[in-house]
C-alpha cells in the first residue's frame, strides 16, 4: 500500500512528447474499390507495423484486409465468406496473433486468427458447431492465450426450457485448446489483464447473491474478494483499470447505491477502498497518468446545479481532487496529461490537466470526438461551419485543423482512428476521381513511406534546392515548356506548381542559392535567377498570397551576371557577395535594404570578399586580395570593419572551414610554414589563438564542442578524430581509424565514413567518449560505395549510397546496426534511382529520384525527423536481400580517374546497345553517346568540362543501370 500511495502522489510536467511531428495532409493509401463505390474500411487495429481492418471491395463483400501505410501493402488478406461478407471485428492481439470474430454463411458467429498470411488466416472455433449460441466479446489478451466471453447452451432439467448462460473461454489458438474456463462461473465480466494475471468479476454457485472479484492465473479461477453487504458495504465491481501493475476499479456502496474507487493486488487482505465518502460516486470512466487516477463521475453531495459527469483526481487514500466540468468523457492520456470532451451549453470544450493541476486547461473551445494519440500527436474529430467535420490535431505546435479535407462545409465523415506510431489511419470521404468515397486515409505521413509529389517532367525535371517558407516547399525543376524554374509543393501526392515563369517561353532563368529569412513575423525566400535583360541578379518571394517573384537587383552592368553568392543570414537580414564589374575589383558584401525593396553595399567597400558566416548581428569573412595574403575580417553592427592578423610576417594562411559554435568562430589556417591549425575567436576580440597543433579538416559542431579530423602520428592512411578541450588550448582524440572524413552529428552520434583497402566503404559512429566505435553498416562494392550526399534530420543520418542489391538509393541510420538499411528501393532491384538533391523541410525529407516509370522527379519522405529503434521484419528482409542478390549487377570500369582531357569506359559483355552518360553532380546531363552491341570500350571527350565531382552512368535497353563516380582535375 505504501509503494501504491507514493506512485499516487508522483506528478510529472506537461509534456507531449519528445518529437513533435507537424501533422501531414491526408493521403489516400488505396482506393480499395477502384472507384466503383466505397470499402467503408472499419475497426483498424495496430498490431506492430500492420493495420488490420475490414473492407468492402464489391467483390469480396467485406472481409480482412491489412496495410502498413503504402498503396502496394494495402491488400486482401483472405476472403473468408465465399458467398458473401464474413465481417470480421473484435480484433485482438495476442502475442503477434490476430484473432478476430466473423459471420458464418449461417448465420453462425466464429473466431479466427491470422499472421497476415492468407495461409496463416486459419478458422478457430465455431460456437454454432460447438452446440452454443450467441457471439463473441470482451476479447482479452494475457498471458499469450485469448480470453472471451459468450453464451454456452444450458441443459433444462426435466421438463424446463433450454437456456443461455455467459461463460468465460480461453482459447490457446487450435479448436481442441479453445473451451469453457470454470463451469460454477457464470455472467463473467470487465475482463482486464494485469501483467500475467487476468481479473474479471461474475457470479458462482458459492456466492449467488453477488458480484465477486476474480482472477485467473493460467486456466486456474480464484476469488480475490466477495464485495457483499454487509461484510464489505460494496458490491457489483466495475471500470476495471490496470494501474502499474495494480488493478483500480469501483465498487457499488450498498447504503445509497453510490460507488467508491477500490485497488487491488491480487489478493483478499490488499483489496480495499481507496476512496471512503459514504455519499459515493456515479462512476462512469477511469485512467490513469503515469500511475495517478483519475475517474469522470458524479459525487451526490455535489449541488443540484452540478448535475452530469465531473472529473475527479484521486491524489492518495481518501483525498480526491473535484474538477467542475458536467458531461465529462472521453479520458485519454496523452503523454503525461490528460485530456477529455466537456459538454455544456451551447457547446463542448476539449479540456487537459496534469496531475499537479489545480485547474483545468482549455485546448479546444468547441465540439471534439474520437481521440486518438498517435506518438506526440492528439488527433481527433471536430468541425466548424466553414469546414464542416474533419481531422483535427493538437501537439507542442499548437490544437487545430489538419486540412480542410472535404473542402467547404461538406463532412469529410472521418471514423475508425487507429494509431500507429506517430501517424494515424482512419476512414473518410473524398472528393472525385481517386479520392472519392469513403476509403483508407492516413495522416501525419507513412513509416518509410515515400511517395511521389509530382510528375512534372515529361522526361524527369530534375528538381533540386528544396527549402521550407509557411505551407510550402519551395525548389526548382525544369519541366521542358518553361525550362528550370522555381516551383512550390504542399507536400501532397500530385500537388506542385510553377510559381511563375520568370522568363517567358522554353528558356528558363535558372534560380539557384534559395534562401529563406525570417525577420520577425516576415518570412522572405529569396534566390538568384537570370532576368531577360539584365543577367543574373537577386529576386524575393514574399510568404504572403498572391506574391511573385520580384528582381530587386541590378548590380551587373547591362547584360552581366552579378554572380550573387555567399548567401547569409544576419540577424534577419540577408548579406550576400556580388561583383559590380567595376575595375574588376572582385566580389564586394551587399545586403536587402529594410523594406526588402532593393539593396545597398556594406562591409567598408572591401573588395575579393567570401566565406560569409554570421553569429548574431557580426559577419565573418575572408578576403583574397590580388597582392597580400588572405585575411579574415569581421563586420559588426554598426558597420567597422575589422580585421584578424593570424600570423605577423608569415606566408599566406588561407582561413578556411569558418564554423560557428555558440559564440565562439573556429576556422582553419596554416600557421606560416607549419600545417593547417584550428583557430578560434569571437565577436568582440580583435585578434585569434590557435587551438590545436594538428592538420585539421572536416570543423563540426558536436553537442556544443568542435570536432574535427586529422592525421594519427606516424600512421600512414589513418585519421583521427578530435575534440577541442574546455581550455580551447590543445584537443583530446575520441577515436582513429583508416581514412576517417564525412563527420556529421545527429542528436548524441557523430557519424562518419571509413574508406578501406580493396573499395570497403563504411558507416560508423561514435558517442561522446566512445574510443571503440560500432561499424553500422560496410559497402564491399568499391567506388561505388562512395556516399554522394548526407543529410541530418533530427537524430537521424540520411545518405545516398550504392549496393549490390539495391544499387544508388537513399539510406538512413538511427545509429543502431539494425537502424542503418535502406529507406526504400525506389528503383527496384539493382538498378539506381540516383537519389540527390537531399534537403529537410520542416519534419519531412525531400530529394530527387527516379523510378525509371516518371523520370528524376520530386519526391518525399514524410516524418523524416522521427526516431524509430530499427525495428521490423527481420525474415522478410532477409527474404528479399536473397532474392535481389541472385540476380548480378553490370559493371563497368571507368578511367582514368582522376581525369583530365578523356575517359575510358570499359563496359561488360553486352548483347544490347545502351547510353553512356555523364551527369554532373547535380543530375544534370553533360555527355551523352550511344554503345553499340557488343562494345567493350568507349572513349568520351571531357575537356571542356570544369574540374569537379560528375557520375558516369551506363543504361542498357533492358533498364539494368550502373552508376560511377568520375573526378575531372
Amino acid at each position: 500500500m505504501q509503494t501504491m500511495q507514493k506512485s499516487l502522489a508522483c506528478f510529472f510536467v506537461l509534456f507531449f512528447g519528445c518529437f513533435a511531428a507537424s501533422a501531414q495532409a491526408p493521403a489516400l493509401l488505396k482506393d480499395i474499390n477502384n472507384g466503383l463505390a466505397s470499402g467503408n474500411p472499419r475497426g483498424m487495429t495496430t498490431v506492430g507495423n500492420t493495420v488490420y481492418f475490414s473492407a468492402d471491395d464489391v467483390v469480396h463483400g467485406r472481409e480482412l484486409w491489412k496495410t502498413t501505410g503504402t498503396d502496394a501493402s494495402t491488400v486482401l488478406v483472405k476472403d473468408i465468406s465465399i458467398n458473401g461478407s464474413s465481417n470480421p471485428a473484435n480484433f485482438c492481439n495476442v502475442n503477434g496473433t490476430v484473432f478476430f470474430t466473423v459471420n458464418t454463411d449461417n448465420g453462425g458467429h466464429q473466431l479466427w486468427k491470422t499472421d497476415g498470411t492468407p495461409s496463416g488466416t486459419q478458422f478457430v472455433y465455431d460456437l454454432f458447431l460447438a452446440g452454443e449460441s450467441g457471439s463473441f466479446a470482451q476479447l482479452t489478451a494475457c498471458n499469450g492465450k485469448l480470453f472471451f466471453r459468450s453464451y454456452v447452451s444450458v441443459v433444462p432439467p426435466p421438463g424446463g426450457a433450454p437456456s443461455l448462460d455467459l461463460k468465460l473461454y480461453v482459447s490457446d489458438g487450435t479448436t481442441a485448446g479453445t473451451k469453457v474456463l470454470g463451469q460454477t462461473l457464470s455472467l463473467p465480466q470487465n475482463l482486464t489483464a494485469v501483467g500475467t494475471t487476468l481479473f474479471l468479476s461474475g457470479i458462482s454457485t458459492n456466492c449467488p447473491n453477488g458480484n465477486q472479484l476474480l482472477k485467473v492465473v493460467g486456466e486456474t479461477i480464484y476469488v480475490v474478494k466477495s464485495l457483499q453487504f454487509p461484510n464489505d458495504f460494496g458490491y457489483t465491481p466495475g471500470n476495471f483499470i490496470n494501474v502499474n501493475g495494480l488493478l483500480f476499479f469501483s465498487a457499488q456502496n450498498s447504503f445509497n447505491g453510490g460507488r467508491q474507487i477500490w485497488i487491488s493486488g491480487g489478493t483478499t487482505d490488499n483489496t480495499k477502498p481507496m476512496t471512503n465518502i459514504i455519499s459515493g460516486y456515479g462512476v462512469s470512466e477511469i485512467a490513469h497518468v503515469n500511475g495517478t487516477v483519475f475517474f469522470s463521475g458524479v459525487e451526490a453531495a455535489l449541488p443540484p446545479n452540478s448535475a452530469g459527469n465531473h472529473l475527479f483526481r484521486l491524489n492518495s487514500l481518501n483525498n480526491v481532487t473535484h474538477f467542475p466540468s458536467s458531461s465529462t468523457r472521453d479520458l485519454t492520456v496523452f503523454g503525461n496529461r490528460l485530456v477529455f470532451t466537456h459538454s455544456s451549453q451551447p457547446g463542448s470544450i476539449l479540456y487537459s490537466v496534469g496531475v499537479n493541476d489545480a485547474a483545468l486547461t482549455i485546448l479546444l473551445n468547441n465540439w471534439a470526438s474520437n481521440l486518438t494519440v498517435g506518438g506526440a500527436t492528439l488527433f481527433f474529430v471536430s468541425e466548424t461551419a466553414a469546414t464542416g467535420r474533419e481531422l483535427w490535431k493538437s501537439n507542442a505546435d499548437g490544437t487545430g485543423p489538419v486540412q480542410d479535407f472535404m473542402s467547404g462545409p461538406a463532412d469529410a465523415n472521418i471514423s475508425d482512428l487507429c494509431a500507429r506510431g506517430s501517424e494515424v489511419f482512419f476512414a473518410s470521404d473524398g472528393i472525385g476521381g481517386t479520392i472519392g468515397g469513403n476509403e483508407l486515409r492516413s495522416s501525419n505521413g507513412t513509416l518509410n513511406g515515400i511517395v511521389t509529389v509530382k510528375n512534372i517532367g515529361r522526361a524527369g525535371s530534375y528538381p533540386k534546392e528544396f527549402v521550407k517558407m509557411g505551407n510550402f516547399t519551395f525548389f526548382t525543376a525544369d519541366d521542358v515548356d518553361a525550362g528550370r524554374e522555381l516551383w512550390k509543393t504542399n507536400g501532397t501526392i500530385g500537388n506542385a506548381v510553377r510559381v511563375a515563369d520568370l522568363i517567358p517561353g522554353t528558356t528558363g532563368s535558372n534560380p539557384t542559392n534559395l534562401i529563406v529569412i525570417t525577420n520577425g513575423a516576415v518570412q522572405t525566400l529569396f534566390f538568384e535567377a537570370k532576368t531577360p535583360n539584365n543577367g543574373r541578379e537577386l529576386f524575393k518571394l514574399e510568404n504572403t498570397a498572391g506574391a511573385v517573384p520580384i528582381c530587386i537587383s541590378n548590380i551587373g552592368t547591362g547584360a552581366s551576371n552579378a554572380g550573387i553568392g555567399n548567401m547569409t543570414n544576419v540577424n534577419g537580414i540577408l548579406h550576400f557577395t556580388a561583383t559590380q564589374n567595376l575595375l574588376n575589383l572582385g566580389d564586394r558584401i551587399f545586403k536587402v535594404n529594410a523594406t526588402r525593396t532593393g539593396f545597398e553595399p556594406t562591409g567598408g567597400g572591401m573588395t575579393f570578399a567570401n566565406n560569409l558566416k554570421a553569429m548574431g548581428s557580426t559577419l565573418f569573412f575572408t578576403q583574397s586580395p590580388q597582392v597580400g595574403p588572405r585575411s579574415l575580417n569581421k563586420l559588426g553592427s554598426a558597420n567597422p570593419i575589422g580585421t584578424f592578423n593570424i600570423v605577423a610576417g608569415q606566408a599566406d594562411p588561407i582561413p578556411q572551414e569558418l564554423t560557428v559554435i555558440g559564440t565562439r568562430l573556429f576556422f582553419t589556417a596554416a600557421n606560416g610554414a607549419i600545417s593547417r591549425r584550428v583557430w578560434v575567436t569571437n565577436a568582440a576580440a580583435t585578434s585569434v589563438s590557435q587551438v590545436s597543433s594538428h592538420a585539421a579538416s572536416d570543423l563540426t559542431n558536436f553537442n556544443g564542442r568542435l570536432v574535427f579530423t586529422a592525421p594519427t602520428a606516424n600512421i600512414a592512411g589513418e585519421r583521427s578524430i578530435l575534440r577541442v578541450n574546455v581550455a580551447l588550448n590543445g584537443a583530446d582524440i575520441l577515436t582513429t581509424g583508416s581514412s576517417i572524413s564525412s563527420l556529421r552529428a545527429a542528436g548524441t552520434n557523430l557519424f562518419f565514413f571509413q574508406a578501406f583497402n580493396q573499395g570497403l566503404v563504411s558507416l560508423s559512429k561514435i558517442t561522446t567518449n566512445n574510443n571503440t566505435p560500432p561499424t553500422l553498416r560496410s559497402f564491399p562494392e568499391g567506388n561505388t560505395g562512395l556516399a554522394i550526399q548526407m543529410i541530418v534530420a533530427g537524430n537521424n543520418l540520411y545518405f545516398t549510397m550504392s549496393s549490390a542489391a539495391t544499387g544508388h538509393e537513399l539510406w538512413k541510420s538511427n545509429g543502431t546496426v539494425n537502424g542503418t538499411a535502406p529507406v526504400s528501393d525506389i528503383r527496384p532491384g539493382v538498378g539506381n534511382s540516383n537519389a540527390q538533391s537531399l534537403a529537410v523541410c520542416g519534419t519531412d525529407l525531400f530529394f530527387s529520384a527516379n523510378n525509371l516509370t516518371n523520370g528524376q522527379e520530386p519526391w518525399k519522405l514524410a516524418n523524416a525527423t522521427a526516431f524509430d529503434d530499427g525495428g521490423g521484419d527481420e525474415r522478410d528482409a532477409a527474404l528479399e536481400v536473397m532474392r535481389i542478390s541472385t540476380s548480378e549487377a553490370p559493371e563497368i570500369k571507368v578511367y582514368p580517374n582522376p581525369a583530365a582531357n578523356f575517359v575510358n569506359v570499359d563496359l561488360p559483355e553486352n548483347e544490347m546497345t545502351g547510353t553512356l552518360s555523364i551527369l554532373s553532380a547535380s543530375g544534370q546531363l553533360v555527355r551523352s553517346v550511344q554503345s553499340s552491341e557488343g562494345e567493350s570500350s568507349v572513349q568520351i571527350d571531357i575537356q571542356d568540362l570544369q574540374k569537379g565531382v560528375y557520375m558516369v552512368r551506363w543504361v542498357q535497353l533492358d533498364e539494368q543501370m550502373v552508376v560511377k563516380k568520375l573526378i575531372v582535375q
